[in-house]
């Protein structure tokens, strides 16, 4: 076997396990697990096995792009922090995983360096939201729900009214799910066939179904806002479609009142009286804990992951922050805040720098995260990671389409096994 088989051959697997990975995203964590792991873990495991090996064999590594130096300049400050931290176990847990997190981006960036195998790792992801969306609506129909653990007031109780899977709090499942919706909708003006949109609506009314029945309002928040960006994206779809889409709408509204249940509905009613008066289901109190914490930490913050720790005195229960910025305020300080602001930005930079479409599709995801991770603690789960490694693989194909290639000729010989692929930009190899 030629060096050109073995090449083709290592980078056909890297990315098979790199879109089996992003497809358990959403949840692996609700199957028993395999050899004292999860399923996640061990396709993250072989991705990084044959992605190390394909790296080996081409003997070349692409530059990383600034939004991948801000993300590994916010992991390293996060680690750092050890240095300082009032948790040193936590913080030395979520340095481990950030680190998992890093390995994962790179491989994205390596292996998916052409759009049809971005198109795929975003189809991974909403494939296995509507995974996770089935199990949610079977577990509604036996009478199964999350038994989320929330705090009342004079005690504590078990909220058995809401649905999720398990080992997935309905708040993180309900704005995972969420992120699945703009990818639909933007796959939707991308797939010409009949049969593709037919699919592609019904996992939106899945999707739709499940997140209501998470009782998630942050989630649902977050796809409204989402779909102010989402509105723009419909306008590149054919009148039939966008009808179609509109009368999905009508059709979730009205399913959603007469199906979900009571309980549930009382949630979403009472949603902008919580806002207004109320504490956000004690989110309130932990926040100004957590300012008064950081008032005495301004600069360095507490450490990574010890944000219950520092809140601990205050309140009598760790509670983690239940706002990512919060979160990252507090552990990691201004530095550290000014760091993911950073990582932001550059993302929305090079989302600007998008074509109209592409624009809009990511515009929707970071309206979608950004409100939706308001009311979670996400700085360090795999969603977030994956939608900023994804964001900065697709600015990357685009950048390539826009660039002018540049042709490799006999004055610039490629090794054999190159040669064997035919002509290749620069950019591309």
């Amino acid at each position: 076997m030629n060096s050109a088989a073995v090449a083709k051959g290592l980078d056909t697997l890297a990315y098979a396990a790199l879109w089996l990975f992003v497809l358990t995203i959403s949840w692996s964590d609700s199957i028993p697990m395999i050899g004292g792991f999860v399923l996640g873990t061990w396709l993250g495991l072989a991705t990084v096995v044959f992605g190390l090996m394909r790296v080996y064999v081409f003997g070349s590594l692409r530059p990383l792009s600034p939004l991948h130096l801000w993300m590994l300049a916010f992991a390293g400050w996060a680690a750092l922090s050890i240095l300082w931290s009032i948790d040193p176990a936590s913080t030395i847990s979520r340095a481990g995983t950030y680190a998992q997190q890093l390995i994962a981006a790179w491989l994205i960036w390596e292996i998916a360096s052409k759009e049809n195998r971005v198109m795929g790792l975003l189809q991974a992801y909403l494939f296995g939201t509507i995974v996770g969306s089935a199990k949610t609506r079977f577990n509604f129909w036996p009478g199964h729900s999350s038994a989320q653990f929330v705090a009342a007031s004079g005690g504590t109780m078990w909220d058995q009214s809401r649905y999720s899977i398990d080992g997935f709090n309905a708040n993180d499942l309900g704005l995972t799910v969420a992120l699945g919706v703009p990818i639909a909708v933007y796959l939707m003006t991308r797939k010409k066939g009949s049969w593709w949109f037919g699919l592609l609506l019904l996992m939106l009314a899945v999707s739709a179904s499940a997140l209501l029945l998470t009782g998630s309002r942050g989630s649902l928040l977050a796809v409204l806002a989402g779909s102010l960006m989402l509105g723009f994206l419909a306008m590149k779809m054919t009148p039939g479609r966008r009808a179609a889409c509109l009368c999905l709408g009508a059709v979730v509204v009205i399913g959603g009142l007469l199906l979900i249940p009571g309980n549930i509905l009382s949630r979403y009613q009472n949603m902008f009286e919580e806002v207004q008066a109320g504490t956000l289901t004690h989110r309130t109190l932990i926040w100004t804990a957590g300012l008064e914490v950081f008032r005495d930490h301004a600069l360095l913050g507490t450490g990574a992951g010890s944000y219950g720790a520092a809140v601990l005195r205050a309140i009598g229960v760790p509670y983690v922050a239940h706002n990512t910025f919060f979160s990252v305020l507090v552990e990691l300080g201004v530095i550290g805040a000014m760091l993911f602001c950073g990582m932001l930005a550059s993302a929305v930079y090079a989302v600007f720098h998008m074509a109209q479409r592409e624009r809009y599709l990511w515009l929707a995801m970071l309206l979608t995260w950004t409100v939706g991770v308001s009311a979670l603690t996400w700085e360090y789960r795999k969603p977030t990671w994956f939608l900023f490694a994804i964001l900065a693989a697709h600015a990357g194909c685009c950048r390539l389409v826009v660039r002018r290639p540049v042709i490799y000729t006999a004055a610039t010989p490629l090794p054999q096994w190159q040669q064997s692929l035919g002509p290749r930009t620069v950019d591309s190899l």
